[in-house]
């Protein structure tokens, strides 16, 4: 259907009803979307069953068995379409063309999978260049960036993830000496498969270095990342991160700490659903101004380009484009506007081209947080408009409840938390960071220009000072963030209500409405005072990355061993819930086991340290000994009371400078209570040696925490026949590259008959004792 000039959709209301009392209409969900959703339905299981043919899980030629079959199926459809109604044919046909399509782009990308594999599987690592496409990722213990190898004549052979210790800059290519590692079976392997990385390489030194040839998106990118200068402070890192999507920096800084407890890394990141805000207010304010349809569309669009510029191209920035872009399109044709038809046609874009997409985690996201906000925002907006809250506040709410809706159901299984204070915080932040990226489209490339740079970056500061500054406030509250069963089956439940309210469009009671809220007033209490007073038995050792960290609680007690390298530590903590902490052991002075300390106690107060004996004057001075009561020093025999759990001290048996990984303290943790019964070995970061001398002190164990995170030396037969664990933990980050845990160590405890859990695979591993048994809870399940 055209439109004539200038004309806008009308607001449709009730008959006899006022606009403010008015339900709003239903938005109509397109047929194109059968095509994009059967695409995506078939891409999921087609490019996983490629992943399980990659490790060798199932044969080699299983997935070509698999495309057959269903694109006969997709045939089949299209066949029974010729004798369905006008409208079930419709429908048929489109779902039969997203089989189609599905099948055809998985095979072509599977074919150029394993063409990249061979090609990158017989080259040496030295003879080739890396070409980083990605900003560096920097971790515990190495820098990831994934780079395309290419031959000296710079044909591209495939892209890799490599592991350095120094920064890679984009805009050289690299010679480097290194090993090449095909992948294996782990989830971390898995991700970098759904990225396109066909092998992990580790590099030992950097030989050469030499610029990139000259490009224009990487050069503007450079020019303005150069203005903003985002290592000078965390604002700046925040500014770079906000506009050109460089979140390298922001990593490093607590600002991400406290962005990531109050639910808004959305708002950093390059999300779809943000950057459809943008482009409704930059729209809304060129109709104020009189523009006309296609000038309006011309401005969005150069405006969105801008951006993807901004960000080097990079591919969420490419996603949200189309998404929003797709939208403005059918304004500049003089087609009606409908952005879930333009939601639905990126969606098929992005998968044709590369299918493995539908598996990343910021599609679908993206896609979910868009789809939901197109249709329930309004109606969400209404439903609290009716309860009485100022329209302002419904409709900035609506915004924050829908997103929610769409995607905690992807959000939990992954990171195994919830926000509590992610309403409030996008209601304070949100704002913010919307004008941050508003006003950095337009005042960044100002700044770029040195006469312009000091005044252009005052307001963006002070925009990005004022989101750090609330959302650091509103980390600080207790139980702002809630642990969540990964598994948790009521998660697809939120969907299958989507499904309903969808189909039926009911009006809530205002009565109802205000209930609600009530409710949810009165579980938030209730689990602050469970959490805070009546804390079951348990021992967890916490997913903190390449680090230690264990926190041991019952009732109000809690005691933590280790902390972890970063502020991981800290995040660890808020999602399980400890809001204090009677007192910390530091197992031993490398930074991977105190590095978080210092974040935390800037957040959580600590009543004492606990060190070796010999070991305090090697304190780090980043560590403010003012804030404990006291600072205990641990020899053997020495017991620590948490609770009902008693920690008693293995190891060291003399004082230790505790800078070795042979200093560690060990402990042996036992509850003995109400009939329930666990022993559990902690290692610190000791390995055999140490455990030989120290096994007949420990006895039968249920749980031992493997000893530095896995290590090949960390454990053996003999060692697991005197101690006997049931279970055994390691915990290790993702993508390390010493190879923790390493497979002598897992196949050691796996061939004794101990259940193994790494926190890289299952996150955060909680242990409750039971009356003759164990219990294992993990934030994220296999």
């Amino acid at each position: 259907m055209r439109l004539g000039g200038d004309v806008q959709e009308r607001s449709v209301v009730a008959s006899g009803a006022g606009a403010e009392d008015a339900k709003p209409i239903r938005p109509l969900l397109p047929d194109f979307w059968c095509a994009a959703v059967a695409l995506l339905a078939t891409c999921l299981p087609l490019t996983q069953v490629g992943w399980l043919a990659q490790i060798d899980v199932i044969p080699k030629g299983l997935p070509i068995v698999l495309m057959v079959v269903i694109a006969v199926l997709g045939f089949a459809l299209c066949i029974a379409g010729r004798h369905a109604s006008m409208r079930a044919r419709r429908l048929l046909y489109r779902t039969s063309v997203g089989i189609l399509v599905a099948v055809l782009c998985c095979f072509v990308s599977s074919a150029r999978f394993i063409a990249a594999s061979f090609r990158v599987a017989n080259v040496t690592v030295s003879s080739c260049r890396l070409d980083p496409v990605e900003d560096p990722k920097i971790g515990a213990s190495s820098i990831s960036t994934i780079c395309n190898v290419r031959r000296v004549d710079g044909a591209v052979l495939g892209k890799v993830l490599v592991q350095t210790d120094d920064v890679l800059d984009p805009g050289r290519l690299y010679q480097v000496a290194g090993s090449l590692e095909p992948l294996d079976d782990s989830s971390w392997h898995r991700y970098l498969y759904m990225k396109g990385c066909v092998a992990i390489v580790t590099t030992h030194a950097v030989i050469s270095s030499s610029p990139k040839p000259a490009n224009p998106v990487r050069m503007v990118r450079t020019w303005l990342l150069d203005a903003i200068s985002p290592s000078s402070s965390p604002s700046r890192a925040l500014i770079a991160g906000v506009i050109c999507g460089r979140t390298t920096e922001l990593s490093q800084t607590q600002a991400q700490t406290a962005f990531s407890l109050t639910g808004l890394t959305h708002l950093v990141a390059v999300s779809g659903s943000h950057l459809a805000y943008i482009a409704m207010l930059i729209e809304s304010l060129l109709l104020a101004l009189g523009c006309p349809v296609r000038t309006r569309s011309v401005v969005v669009a150069c405006i969105m380009g801008a951006y993807v510029v901004f960000t080097g191209c990079a591919a969420s920035a490419m996603r949200s484009f189309l998404m929003v872009g797709c939208s403005s399109l059918t304004l500049a044709v003089r087609r009606r506007p409908h952005a879930l038809s333009g939601l639905a046609l990126s969606c098929m874009l992005l998968c044709a081209f590369n299918p493995k997409s539908a598996w990343d985690l910021g599609f679908q996201l993206s896609v979910a947080s868009v789809l939901f906000l197109n249709l329930f925002c309004t109606y969400v907006a209404w439903t609290i408009e009716r309860a009485g809250a100022p329209r302002m506040v419904s409709q900035q709410l609506s915004m924050t409840l829908t997103a929610q809706w769409a995607t905690l159901p992807l959000t939990v299984p992954v990171f195994g938390s919830i926000s509590i204070v992610s309403l409030a915080a996008n209601l304070v932040v949100g704002p913010l960071m919307t004008a941050l990226l508003a006003a950095g489209l337009v005042l960044v490339p100002i700044s770029a220009l040195a006469p312009l740079r000091a005044v252009a970056m005052i307001p963006l500061d002070g925009l990005a000072n004022a989101s750090i500054f609330f959302a650091d406030a509103l980390s600080k509250i207790p139980f702002a963030t809630i642990m969540a069963d990964g598994a948790a089956p009521y998660l697809p439940l939120l969907y299958l209500v989507a499904l309903a309210v969808y189909a039926l469009w009911p009006v809530i009671p205002r009565l109802g409405t205000v209930i609600a809220f009530m409710l949810a007033g009165v579980a938030f209490t209730c689990h602050v005072i469970f959490w805070s007073y009546f804390v079951p038995p348990s021992i967890t050792v916490m997913d903190v990355g390449q680090g230690d960290s264990i926190i041991i609680r019952e009732g109000s007690s809690s005691l933590l061993v280790d902390a972890g390298v970063d502020e991981a530590a800290l995040e660890a903590l808020v999602r399980n819930n400890v809001v204090a902490l009677d007192g910390v052991v530091i197992t031993h002075w490398d930074k991977d086991h105190w590095g978080g300390l210092p974040a935390i106690l800037q957040r959580i107060p600590v009543r004492r340290l606990f060190v070796a004996k010999g070991a305090v004057d090697a304190m780090p001075k980043d560590i403010d000994a003012s804030s404990f009561e006291d600072i205990v020093e641990l020899g053997l025999g020495d017991s620590i009371a948490i609770g009902s759990f008693t920690c008693d001290v293995v190891w060291p048996q003399e004082d230790v400078s505790g800078e070795e990984n042979g200093d560690s303290t060990c402990l042996v943790v036992t509850y003995d209570h109400g009939g329930r019964s666990l022993r559990c070995l902690l290692t610190g970061d000791t390995e055999l040696d140490q455990e030989r001398a120290y096994q007949r002190d420990v006895g039968n164990i249920d749980v031992l925490k493997l000893g530095h995170h896995g290590s090949g030396l960390s454990v053996d037969g003999d060692l697991l026949k005197a101690i006997d664990p049931e279970v055994s933990i390691a915990s290790a980050g993702r993508g390390n590259s010493y190879g923790h845990p390493s497979q002598e160590c897992v196949d050691c405890v796996r061939g004794y008959g101990s259940q193994f859990y790494c926190t890289i695979d299952y996150g955060d591993v909680c242990i409750e004792p039971l009356q003759g048994a164990v219990k294992i809870r993990c934030s994220r399940n296999l």
